[in-house]
C-alpha cells in the first residue's frame, strides 16, 4: 500500500483499534446461515442497503430478482442445533435481512452489535440493483458486475469495485480504493480517501471532466496527453481544512458526517440502555432466587428440628428406669441462611466512539482537465496517497489466429514490485507472449481457440543489487512463478476447458537436460512450455 499516515493520526488509529478490541468479541457458534429475499416489484428500481459496524462484505451482480446472503453469522431468530446438544440462552451476534418496496436491508443484530467480530458476508444481487453500503468501524468491501449506482462509506478497509458502470460515490477514512469500469461512466464518479491510494480505470472512449487532488502523493495516468488535457490549478504546502473552493460541496459533506455521528451516538445510547436494563433485570432475578433459596433452607432446618424433638420424646418414654432424671430434649435451633445480597448492576460498557466526520479537503496539488473533450464529472481526492487514472483493459494483449495472451495489470506483477531497478521495463512480456503463442498454437485442434490471461509473474532469479537489469542471480530460492487463467473454446464456440493455474518450478536449476543457460527468460519459458504440454498434450 502506498500510504503515508502522519504519526499523530497513526497513534490515534492504533488507540481506537485497541479500544475496539477491548470490547467483548462475539462469534457465531455455528457455520452461519444463507438467507434469500425476493424483490416485491421485479423489474423496477431496487436498492440494497447495508449498515453495520464491522464486517468484510463481498457483493456480486447476477441475473434474477433475488438477493442472497451467505454469512459466517446466523440469521436473527435462528436456533441452530449444536453437535454437543447444548442450546444458547443469551442473544448471539446475528444478522437480519428484510425487504420492503424493493429496498432490501441487511444489518447486524444481537446483544452488542458494536463488538469487534470477524463477520463476513457474501451477497449476490440483481445486476441493476443500486448499492448503499456503510461500515462504521471497518472491514474490506468488494463489488463485482454491478450496473446500478454505488454509494459507499467506509471507515477502515480496502474498497475494490470491478465491472461497474453506474454512478460511484466512495468515501473512506483509511484504505485504498480501486474502481474498474466495464463501460464508460455516464454519471458522477467521486472517490475520497483520507489515507490510501486511489486507482480508477475507465474505458479509453470515456468522456469526462476530471478533478484530481492529493496532498501527499503523485497524480499519474496512462492516457495520452492528446486525449487527457490537463492543467495544474495550484499548490499549497501542508494540510488545509476549510471551505474554500467548492464550499457548498464541503459544507454538505460535513453536515452529512455530523448527522451520521449523531445517529451513531443515538444507536450506542440505545445499546447501553438496553444493556443496563438487562443487568437490572438479572439482578432482580438473582435477588428473588436468593430469597427462595433462603426460605427453602429455613423450612428444611425447621423440619429437621421437629424430627429431632420427636425422636427425643420417644427415647424419654422408653427409658422408664431413668424416669427420675429430667428429660432434656434440646431441639436444634434452625439456622437461617442470610439472603444473598443481589449483585449490583454491571457498569455499562464504554460507548463506542462515533465515527469522526471526514473533514473536507482543500488545497494540495490539484489537476483538472478534460478527457476526450469533457463529459461526466470524475472527482478524486486523497490526503495521503497516490492517485492513478488508467484505461480499462488488459495491457499488452497479443493475438494469433487461435491463441490470445493477455497480461492483467502487469505493473503490479511481483517481479515489478519487488525489483526497484532503474528501468522496471515490462518488455519481457512480449518475449513471453510470443513464446507462449508459438508453443500453445501447435497443440490445439482444428478450429479451437485459446485465451490465456496472465495475472502475475515472478521471474526466475533475482536482480543483483547495483547491477544492470539483465543480470540476475540464479538460486534455488528464486524459482520462477507464474499465475494465469485460461479458456479453451471448441470450433463451435463452446468452452472445452478452463481454469486457473499457479505455476512454480522449485527444481528449475536441477532438472535433467537443463544446464545453466545465459538465454534471457530461459527458465521462465521452460515453465510455460511444461504447463502447455501437461495441460494440452503434445510433444515438448
Amino acid at each position: 500500500m502506498k500510504t503515508n499516515i502522519p504519526s499523530q493520526l497513526l497513534r490515534l488509529l492504533v488507540a481506537a483499534n485497541l479500544s475496539l478490541f477491548a470490547l467483548t468479541r462475539a462469534h457465531a457458534d455455528e457455520d452461519g446461515s444463507t438467507v434469500t429475499a425476493n424483490l416485491s416489484a421485479p423489474g423496477k428500481p431496487a436498492t440494497l442497503r447495508i449498515n453495520m459496524p464491522w464486517a468484510d462484505i463481498h457483493i456480486v451482480g447476477v441475473g434474477g430478482n433475488t438477493v442472497t446472503v451467505q454469512s459466517t453469522l446466523n440469521q436473527k431468530g435462528a436456533k441452530p442445533r449444536r453437535e454437543d446438544g447444548l442450546r444458547r440462552l443469551d442473544d448471539e451476534l446475528t444478522f437480519e435481512l428484510t425487504e420492503k418496496n424493493n429496498v432490501v436491508t441487511l444489518g447486524i443484530a444481537g446483544d452488542n452489535p458494536w463488538s469487534s467480530h470477524d463477520a463476513e458476508f457474501n451477497v449476490s444481487v440483481p445486476r441493476t440493483m443500486a448499492l448503499d453500503v456503510k461500515t462504521e468501524a471497518g472491514g474490506d468491501l468488494t463489488v463485482k458486475d454491478i450496473e446500478g449506482d454505488i454509494d459507499v462509506s467506509n471507515m477502515n478497509g480496502e474498497v475494490r469495485l470491478e465491472g461497474i458502470s453506474g454512478s460511484t460515490v466512495v468515501s473512506t477514512m483509511n484504505g485504498e480504493v480501486h474502481a474498474v469500469y466495464s463501460k464508460a461512466p455516464q454519471k458522477l464518479v467521486s472517490i475520497t480517501s483520507m489515507n490510501g491510494e486511489v486507482e480508477l480505470r475507465v474505458p479509453a472512449e470515456t468522456k469526462a471532466n476530471v478533478r484530481l487532488r492529493t496532498h501527499n502523493g503523485s497524480i499519474l495516468t496512462d492516457f495520452d496527453e492528446a486525449v487527457l488535457k490537463t492543467k495544474t490549478e495550484g499548490k499549497s504546502g501542508g494540510y488545509s481544512y476549510g471551505y474554500s473552493g467548492d464550499a457548498r460541496e464541503a459544507a454538505r459533506a460535513a453536515t452529512d458526517a455530523a448527522k451520521m455521528a449523531i445517529q451513531v451516538a443515538v444507536d450506542i445510547g440505545r445499546d447501553v440502555a438496553h444493556q443496563v436494563a438487562m443487568d437490572m433485570k438479572m439482578a432482580d432475578e438473582q435477588a428473588h432466587l436468593a430469597k427462595v433459596q433462603a426460605e427453602d433452607q429455613a423450612k428444611a432446618d425447621s423440619d429437621q428440628a421437629k424430627a429431632d424433638a420427636d425422636e427425643a420424646k420417644a427415647e424419654k418414654e422408653a427409658d422408664e428406669a431413668e424416669a427420675s432424671a429430667p428429660a432434656t430434649a434440646t431441639a436444634g435451633s434452625a439456622t437461617l441462611v442470610a439472603p444473598v445480597a443481589p449483585k449490583a448492576p454491571h457498569t455499562p460498557r464504554a460507548a463506542h466512539a462515533p465515527r469522526p466526520p471526514m473533514p473536507p479537503m482543500t488545497g494540495g496539488k490539484t489537476v483538472t482537465g478534460t478527457l476526450n473533450g469533457g463529459g461526466v464529472d470524475i472527482k478524486i481526492s486523497t490526503m495521503n496517497g497516490e492517485i492513478t487514472l488508467r484505461q480499462t483493459g488488459a495491457a499488452g494483449a497479443k493475438t494469433t489466429d487461435n491463441v490470445t495472451v493477455k497480461f492483467e495489470e502487469p505493473d503490479r506483477f511481483t517481479d515489478v514490485r519487488e525489483n526497484h531497478s532503474s528501468s522496471n521495463s515490462t518488455d519481457y512480456l512480449d518475449a513471453l507472449s510470443n513464446y507462449l503463442q508459438e508453443t500453445a498454437a501447435a497443440r490445439l485442434g482444428a478450429g479451437q481457440k485459446l485465451v490465456i490471461t496472465v495475472t502475475d509473474i515472478d521471474l526466475a532469479g533475482d536482480n543483483m543489487l547495483g547491477s544492470p537489469d539483465m543480470i540476475r542471480v540464479m538460486k534455488d530460492i528464486y524459482s520462477p512463478k507464474i499465475k494465469l487463467k485460461f479458456q479453451l473454446l471448441g470450433a463451435d464456440g463452446k468452452v472445452v476447458k478452463e481454469g486457473e493455474r499457479r505455476l512454480n518450478d522449485t527444481n528449475y536449476l536441477t532438472q535433467a537436460g537443463r544446464p545453466g543457460s545465459s538465454e534471457p527468460l530461459y527458465y521462465d519459458k521452460q515453465l510455460l512450455k511444461q504447463w502447455v504440454q501437461d495441460e494440452f498434450g503434445g510433444k515438448s
